[in-house]
């Protein structure tokens, strides 16, 4: 468990691309392609039943339709065109408009209980987490209900540091040389988001969005990933997310959000399960959050015996 937890400590959001942390027996799983065209996009069934369904674009919805047994009226088809860009425009403005809004807290912390399969194996845990946005994340793992100490981490935007109690060594380093133990950087700000529920990432251009009676998806791409957010249009909640490397064969995340409440006014997800498949190899995670608020007054507390050995060589 030991090799695990550090990992997940280190690269919980990033380390999800490296395909080493997370490991399951196949699961079906829905995928996406760097050049999918939305049309044939599949969403895995949430627990709660939203999205369920393929969702079709607008040129197969009847609002751009061509029927080549008859002679096509160029002006009524370029109306139909205009019109269909319009809604899709709508759209996409509607859907990139709840990818970014603003998720207004300063800190943030929760209790999870996780559970993770990999290897033909599997283990439970309970993480404590806080977050002081964009400033530093504090984990800390515990097994046996919380009778023992497994791991502390507190990560900043610039340097890593983790406490494996097991082992009793520590890991100091800066956060861009995380790749010295694991083989994906560890980045920030998605494992802020990871934690948080929202979307993986910020930035990229929104390609497509497929519109449905119940919801938005948004397919976004930057020079690295492709994404996929799925958000119902009742509530504007996140049930669904996913998202890809570009290069072809890289590994794919799916996460799908359940049990939402509203905490603080903020949506939150209690319930995350994140399944990845490396080039075939499928992984799982769960978490399943038993306490979280927002905006309480927080410290982060991370001290560790002289005695424990730090860096040590491997």
């Amino acid at each position: 468990m030991n090799k695990f937890v550090i990992a997940f400590l280190l690269v919980a959001s990033s380390g999800v691309f490296s395909g080493c942390i997370f490991g399951k027996k196949a699961h079906s799983t829905a995928t996406v392609s760097p050049h999918a065209d939305s049309s044939t996009v599949t969403i895995r069934k949430s627990d709660t039943g939203i999205i369920a369904q393929h969702i079709d674009t607008l040129k197969n919805t009847g609002v751009v339709r061509r029927d080549t047994s008859t002679q096509i009226n160029h002006a009524d088809t370029a109306a139909a065109n205009t019109v269909a860009n319009k809604i899709n425009t709508q759209a996409i403005a509607n859907a990139t408009s709840i990818w970014h809004r603003p998720v207004a807290y300063n800190t943030f912390d929760g209790k999870a209980k996780m559970h993770y399969e990999g290897n033909g194996s599997g283990q439970e845990f309970t993480a404590n987490f806080r977050i002081k946005k964009d400033s530093v994340i504090w984990v800390a793992v515990s097994a046996l209900g919380g009778m023992i100490s497994v791991a502390r981490a507190y990560i900043t935007p610039d340097s890593i540091k983790v406490i494996n109690y097991i082992s009793k060594e520590v890991i100091l380093m800066p956060i861009n040389q995380a790749n010295r133990l694991l083989p994906a950087p560890v980045d920030f700000s998605i494992l802020q988001n990871l934690i948080t529920g929202q979307a993986l990432l910020g930035d990229g251009t929104v390609t497509n969005v497929a519109d449905s009676s119940m919801a938005w998806i948004l397919s976004i791409a930057d020079n690295s990933y492709n994404q996929q957010l799925t958000y119902t249009k009742a509530d504007s909640t996140l049930p669904a997310q996913q998202m890809a490397t570009s290069a072809p064969n890289g590994p794919k995340v799916s996460i799908q959000q359940t049990s939402y409440l509203r905490q603080e006014g903020i949506p939150f997800a209690r319930s995350r399960t994140v399944h990845i498949d490396n080039n075939g190899a499928l992984y799982e995670m769960t978490m399943d959050f038993t306490s979280q608020s927002f905006n309480k007054l927080l410290d982060f507390p991370f001290s560790y015996s002289s005695k424990y050995a730090v860096n040590p060589a491997k």
